[in-house]
């Protein structure tokens, strides 16, 4: 009657997604039956389904953090706060799928069922307080995104994509669910708190506990995107259709640093008797350092790398690792500062880095190019042009963290946070980091703004919808990176978890 309960009051927002799911297998049902083209049908089911799931997440009320279904699903403010960054991106994607050129050859309802699965996939993730359900949740995530990377059917690009996250994905999870398994057979227990109060009260063997953590580490790592489990994602994001690729860099990261934060805070994590809102590794296993190296190597592997690309997704994709590097500096940092810098940034990234997708998804639906160097004199050619190059300038500013736009907010407090926990060497990387990623996100402005254009590429506004999402998304940079209150006082309440 526990669980009955637990699913009644406080899993609503995930039975409307498997509510969602079963409707569009239905309309796909119907639509072959019915030899009828349903496709505007499963749109707004989905846009439908997804905002009342995130109504749902914003709407359930509880006053402190309770364990569901045994222990294994936590309901926290924490939690709640990465499943309403998953259900935001979901609905934008569905804007962007909606008019996406990737998709319009290949079946549309089934995709919106893929993108419902996956974003229950990554809901689960989030507040999963088991080692069984972060598991079960990181497996159903990662099997939908295999399918849906490699959608398109008959193009090599999309086909080679979806086999390289496939093996990928696959060795990275046979290599934590071995660890889980070790560290199961060392604690005697799959629930994260239970395991924290054994290694509190018994010595157990160091390098057996640091093998361990490793191997769930690279699980963690692969879907977080950070060095050295990077290597699917510059592949995976430049062959999978453009919303999809836009999805997983933010929604699918936002959950991997959920469960993470998640796995680390709670499991091998005591609190500070002398420092209020601090937190100290547990004696066996002092991980804070491996996670400052880890951040050093990401975001300066993702700078150094991105600094040579000439296709957008991938230029993007190297991005979205350096930026992982940063978050992580901030994950190492072992304090609450630590844990609302992450939140804060997820924030902001979700605006520019889809923005971003957005008006790379335009300028790829009407000219079929990805190139960098064709977006040389953008501005130049129509008043959409210009529209579309001040937004993307703004996007890839915010991005290198320049005031005053959000980014810059962003990276001060995961800067903060590292600087209180003492992490100097790291901070200085970081500098150094952002200074170099300034470089490559400048020259695509200046290709954009400022060099002549090569070619014709008079972009038409005949999608208002992505207008509107790429617009809104500029401007919400701008007001946060000057009035950024609102957001710091949804982290300060998010950053509380079941502990």
């Amino acid at each position: 009657m526990n669980n009955f309960e637990s699913l009644k009051s406080y899993f609503s927002s995930e039975l409307i997604l498997v509510a969602g799911i079963l409707g569009l297998i239905l309309i796909s049902v119907f639509s072959t039956a019915l030899k009828k083209d349903l496709k505007q049908t499963s749109l707004i089911t989905t846009f439908v389904i997804l905002v009342l799931s995130l109504v749902a997440t914003i709407s359930t009320q509880f006053e402190e953090s309770v364990s569901l279904f045994q222990g294994m699903i936590a309901l926290d403010h924490f939690g709640q706060f990465f499943k309403v960054i998953v259900l935001v991106a979901a609905i934008l994607t569905v804007v962007l799928a909606s008019l996406s050129k990737d998709l319009q050859k290949a079946p549309k309802i089934e995709f919106f069922a893929f993108l419902l699965a996956l974003a229950l996939g990554l809901n689960v993730m989030a507040v999963s307080n088991d080692m069984l359900m972060i598991y079960l949740s990181i497996e159903m995530a990662s099997l939908v995104s295999y399918v849906m990377a490699g959608y398109l059917a008959h193009d090599k690009r999309s086909e080679e994509s979806g086999l390289k996250y496939v093996l990928y994905g696959g060795v990275a999870s046979g290599i934590m669910i071995f660890g889980m398994s070790l560290l199961y057979g060392l604690a005697g227990s799959l629930n994260l708190i239970e395991i924290r109060q054994y290694f509190f009260e018994n010595a157990t063997d160091r390098l057996v506990l640091f093998i361990t953590f490793i191997f769930i580490l690279a699980g963690l790592g692969y879907k977080m995107a950070i060095a050295p489990f990077h290597m699917w994602s510059p592949d995976v994001y430049e062959g999978a259709p453009m919303p999809v690729t836009a999805f997983l860099s933010v929604a699918s990261k936002a959950a991997g640093f959920g469960v993470t934060i998640r796995f680390f805070y709670v499991a091998f994590i005591e609190v500070s008797a002398e420092q209020e809102g601090a937190w100290v590794a547990l004696k066996a296993l002092d991980w804070q350092t491996l996670m400052a190296i880890l951040a050093m190597i990401t975001m300066t592997v993702g700078n150094l790398v991105a600094l040579q690309q000439n296709n957008i997704k991938r230029f993007l994709a190297y991005s979205s690792v350096a930026h992982a590097g940063y978050m992580l500096m901030a994950l190492a940092s072992q304090n609450v500062g630590g844990i609302e810098g992450i939140q804060f940034y997820f924030v902001v990234y979700l605006l520019m880095n889809l923005g971003a997708f957005f008006v790379a998804s335009l300028v790829a639906n009407q000219f079929g190019t990805e190139n960098m160097e064709d977006y040389k004199g953008l501005s130049k050619q129509n008043k959409y042009g210009f529209f579309l190059s001040i937004c993307f300038a703004i996007f890839l500013f915010s991005l290198a963290g320049l005031p005053p736009f959000a980014g810059f907010i962003g990276k001060w407090y995961v800067f903060k946070a590292t600087i209180d926990a003492g992490l100097y060497g790291v901070a200085i990387v970081g500098v150094i980091n952002s200074v170099i990623s300034l470089f490559y996100y400048v020259r695509l402005a200046k290709y954009m703004l400022i060099d002549e254009k090569t070619k014709d590429m008079a972009v038409a506004n005949h999608h208002w919808r992505l207008t509107t999402v790429i617009g809104g998304c500029a401007v919400l940079t701008v007001f946060f990176g000057i009035y950024f209150q609102p957001i710091v006082d949804w982290v300060k309440t998010s950053a509380v978890f079941l502990y």
